[in-house]
């Protein structure tokens, strides 16, 4: 060893050189100072001994050494090789200066990742899962956990959401930026991990493709955690590199509070530390596998409270989705296809000629980053147990719980696919700074195609709740109610609904439905505690238990609205309770086969904004083979339509063609007042038309023709109450 002093900046330098036969470590002062030291056949080392007096203490560049000093004729593996590479840093004002010009470029990933992510974040309508983890976010933590313990999902996320729905509210852009923040800092924490693993250039271009990819853009926009399991195993992976360079206590903490939070997030993600001990394993470092094996040991008494809860039910809830979604499981390769597509250009592109191109390339690139990561023995065992290990688990889970949308279960392991990629194209940079330009030209074209529908097209539209809501919102009170058959109708009124909010009921599972006494109990106790109650029945499912639920309301109760907004039909309910006595005997006749026996209007005095309920008693003279329409209309003294509703007898549950002779019907009605109604005495018509041409019936009293419809009595409006 040779050194000199520094006397300007008062610390020494040296020069270590390799030598057969020599103690373990260096001779030297008793000051250390980062440097690099080379071996006798050019190799880089680094000395990690845990006591030493020597003032050198070098990093590693190309075969890196995970304890005290390695003889030259030692053969590094490649397990070795991923303990503590890290780029050459010959001193400390270099080292600096490298960390300042790198930060640029870092901190512009970043911020082009955050505003991809925050860019039109309220464009997409809120969608099922989504609206099922904001009810989930607004209730108390007794309910989350029991509820998640009868679901395929655990429950950390929606704990982690509550808290943040508490701080900044439970609307669909404050709850999906959490989900923007999550996906964010996986940008910097891969190129953290791929700088660790293969330098800044690797690292910083799976940032970019990781900051571009429309796969996990996609799910930092929803208000799911498959946002936040890529960014706890890429912590997680991370955290483990750093363990097998120098074991700290602080580290193993860390590890297994971010492990654990992986898997209280995601049931997936217990391929995480799977993979991972997979590797520190095949490293067949003894202390190192002992100790490891013992954090594993820990992470499952972490983790064994929650399956001592839910366990239990998880397979039963498992075999539940199964059978609802009927999905088909996929062969080895379709699966691969199908995740590998995804991850590259998202799920928007799938069949045209330039999209089969650029996941070509990108399917191109991953095989040149293996091949040239697998030659030079660098991390490609890591990356490749990374990506493999959890596709072919999902895999064989796919066998027994095939599920269509897979992909987003397997979020977690993109990164090394990215990583994979970014290898190829520095590669390609490497032989040739055109040929990898282009490339990598190429691959950012690719995402940013993929992203422009996603940014201007609305991909359900049919499900988008707003508009409903905003209609609800308009004509509703606090003293309303609202039934939401699905927890996700109650999430999307939680964040969609502005001012307070109407009561939200759930009925209590599929089985209530099909108990009509306790069902009428229950719509009889609400309907009383409650001045209207909103229904928006979903019929994208068939609407079963819906049927039910209007069936029972429009036969008991008023309907004063039904209108359709996508898959969903809103219904409003008035009270009171329709009664079955004629209150106004009538003896009128439409057209050959319908007479109206009479009605019941109720007290006759309504205030503006209410309904005003009716009821027609109509008799079938014979079978109807027309469907028929019937329309209410609130005249004032100049003829003019102020409210009306029009709709098939029954709510619609009863149309004339299924009425059969003799048949007598009560057919409730409530028509909405609009509030600006100014008060007075208004005449109620009544009537039928055709629902196919338009035509009204005719109308005779006594045998005498009156037109095509029925004055019946008057009712005054008055001004609302204050």
């Amino acid at each position: 060893t040779g050194g000199r002093r520094n006397h300007r900046r008062r610390r020494w330098s040296c020069v270590c050189r390799w030598r057969e036969g020599a103690a373990s470590g260096p001779s030297g002062g008793a000051r250390r100072w980062r440097g690099s030291t080379p071996s006798a056949d050019g190799r880089w080392g680094r000395w990690c001994g845990i006591s030493t007096t020597s003032f050198c203490r070098p990093r590693c560049r190309r075969g890196a050494i995970g304890s005290g000093w390695r003889s030259p004729g030692r053969e590094i593996s490649p397990w070795d090789d991923l303990c503590s590479w890290g780029p050459l840093r010959s001193s400390r004002r270099a080292s600096l200066t490298t960390r300042r010009v790198l930060l640029i470029p870092l901190l512009a990933l970043i911020l082009l990742a955050f505003g991809l992510r925050a860019w039109r974040l309220d464009l997409q309508a809120l969608w099922w899962d989504e609206g099922i983890s904001l009810y989930l976010a607004n209730q108390d933590v007794a309910t989350i956990l029991a509820d998640r313990a009868g679901d395929v999902h655990p429950p950390l996320y929606f704990l982690l959401l509550r808290a943040w729905v508490l701080l900044v509210g439970s609307s669909a852009w404050a709850t999906r930026f959490l989900s923007v923040l999550l996906g964010t800092l996986c940008v910097p924490l891969l190129y953290r991990f791929g700088r660790r693993l293969a330098g800044p250039l690797t690292g910083g271009l799976a940032a970019l493709i990781l900051a571009l990819s429309p796969f996990l853009l996609y799910h930092a926009q929803e208000v799911r955690m498959y946002a936040l399991v890529p960014l706890l195993g890429l912590l997680s992976t991370y955290l483990m590199l750093r363990l097998l360079g120098r074991e700290r206590p602080f580290l193993w903490l860390a590890y297994l509070v971010v492990t654990a939070a992986a898997l209280y997030t995601h049931y997936y993600a217990i391929f995480i530390p799977l993979f991972q001990t997979v590797f520190v394993l095949g490293a067949r470092r003894r202390g190192l596998s002992l100790r490891w094996l013992m954090a594993q040991a820990g992470l499952l008494l972490l983790f064994l409270p929650w399956l001592a809860f839910a366990g239990s039910r998880l397979p039963a809830s498992a075999m539940g989705k199964t059978r609802y979604e009927q999905d088909v499981s996929l062969g080895l390769l379709p699966f691969l296809d199908r995740y590998l597509r995804a991850a590259s250009l998202g799920y928007l592109n799938e069949s045209s000629f330039i999209s089969v191109g650029a996941y070509a390339l990108f399917l191109l690139l991953a095989l040149l980053g293996i091949t040239r990561w697998w030659g030079k023995a660098r991390g490609a065992g890591l990356v490749l147990l990374y990506l493999g290990l959890p596709l072919l688990g999902g895999w064989l889970i796919n066998l027994r719980f095939p599920f269509d949308r897979f992909p987003r279960l397997l979020a977690f392991a993109a990164p090394a696919y990215y990583l994979l990629v970014a290898a190829g194209l520095e590669g390609l940079w490497r032989r040739s700074l055109l040929l990898g330009g282009a490339a990598l030209l190429l691959v950012m074209g690719a995402s940013s195609t993929s992203l422009v529908p996603f940014y201007t097209v609305l991909r359900h539209p049919e499900e988008d709740y707003r508009p409903l809501i905003a209609r609800v919102e308009a004509l509703a009170r606090p003293e309303d109610a609202v039934i939401c058959d699905f927890p996700w109708q109650a999430g999307y009124f939680q964040s969609y609904y502005r001012g307070e909010l109407p009561r939200l009921y759930r009925p209590p599972g599929w089985a209530w439905a099909a108990d009509p006494s306790r069902m009428g109990r229950d719509l009889d106790r609400w309907m009383a505690d409650h001045r209207l109650v909103w229904y928006p029945a979903y019929q994208g499912l068939g609407g079963t238990r819906g049927r039910n639920i209007e069936g029972y309301l429009s036969r008991e109760y008023h309907l004063a609205l039904d209108e359709w907004y996508g898959h969903t039909r809103l219904l409003l309910y008035a009270g009171p309770r329709a009664t079955r006595e004629v209150a106004s005997p009538l003896k009128v006749k439409l057209g050959d086969g319908i007479r109206l026996l009479g009605y019941s209007l109720g007290k006759g005095v309504v205030s503006a904004g209410e309904v005003l309920p009716l009821t027609l008693h109509w008799q079938a003279l014979a079978g109807i083979g027309e469907r028929y329409k019937v329309f209410v209309h609130l005249l004032d003294a100049h003829e003019r339509v102020v409210a009306q509703r029009d709709g098939e007898p029954g709510g619609g549950v009863r149309p004339t063609t299924t009425w059969e002779a003799g048949e007598i019907l009560a057919d409730n009605y409530g028509v909405l007042i609009p509030p600006d109604t100014p008060p007075g005495d208004y005449r109620i018509e009544v009537g039928m038309y055709n629902l196919t041409t338009g035509a009204r019936l005719p109308v005779s009293v006594e045998g005498q023709p009156s037109g095509d419809r029925v004055l019946l009595g008057s009712v005054r409006v008055v001004a609302p109450e204050p």
